[in-house]
């Protein structure tokens, strides 16, 4: 068992979780947020895939193997984990997350719909606040939100144009919006709706309306 384990209603620090289906731009204003509030502390996940051109090690994800990846998740290494679509796992360290709130910091990161489920039921509604990210209101699952989605990730990544993997990943967004709108209401979800080339106004919002309320209350600004 860790060392920093202890009661999670004890915690007084507070982990801000942004989630949102492929192609909503949560990295782009948790990247923004970061940049504007230096104090915030980053939970970089860990997986399995081999890095993509221009990710860090350390920075965007840490790399690990497959064998290590399922031997860390038998030790309970991590505090939630996920097969994504594309067939990699995915998992937020256990380490990422408790010292920074026994500490009492804000903490910043990013985890898939399932992953938000885990990490409630390990943590509780007192120490985590879930941002959700869309493109649009939650509402009606339509053929054009969809298409949103579709020119977002075509126009982050060209290649993926008319692939299998665009298909996989537009069958992931409409799965998690739809258990976006199931879980929204009971864990009172934070909802930010991330219009195209207003990323200011966006990241502007939820500093507003989420993250400086935090800082305050955490005495970190």
């Amino acid at each position: 068992m860790y060392s920093w384990q202890r009661q999670y209603r004890e915690y007084p620090g507070h982990f801000l979780i942004f989630q949102g289906p492929s192609g909503a731009g949560k990295n782009a204003i948790i990247t923004a947020l970061r940049e504007r509030y230096p104090q915030l502390v980053t939970v970089i996940s860990e997986t399995d895939r081999p890095p993509r051109e221009g990710e860090v090690d350390g920075v965007h994800y840490e790399f690990v193997s497959n064998q290590e990846f399922m031997e860390r998740r038998e030790d309970d290494w991590y505090a939630e984990t996920n097969g994504y679509i594309t067939g990699y796992l995915y998992g937020t360290p256990r380490r990422q997350i408790e010292p920074g709130l026994a500490a009492g910091q804000l903490l910043i990161g990013d985890a898939d719909v399932n992953g938000i489920g885990q990490l409630f039921g390990r943590y509780g509604t007192r120490v985590l606040t879930w941002v959700q990210v869309t493109l649009r209101p939650l509402g009606r699952i339509t053929p054009s939100v969809l298409r949103d989605y579709e020119e977002r990730i075509v126009a982050r990544e060209p290649h993926l144009a008319g692939t299998p993997e665009l298909d996989k990943r537009l069958g992931g967004a409409r799965a998690e919006l739809e258990e976006m709108r199931k879980w929204h209401d009971q864990l009172s979800a934070y909802t930010l709706v991330n219009e195209c080339d207003k990323l200011k106004r966006v990241v502007d919002m939820v500093d507003a309306e989420v993250v400086a309320p935090w800082l305050e209350r955490l005495s970190l600004i």
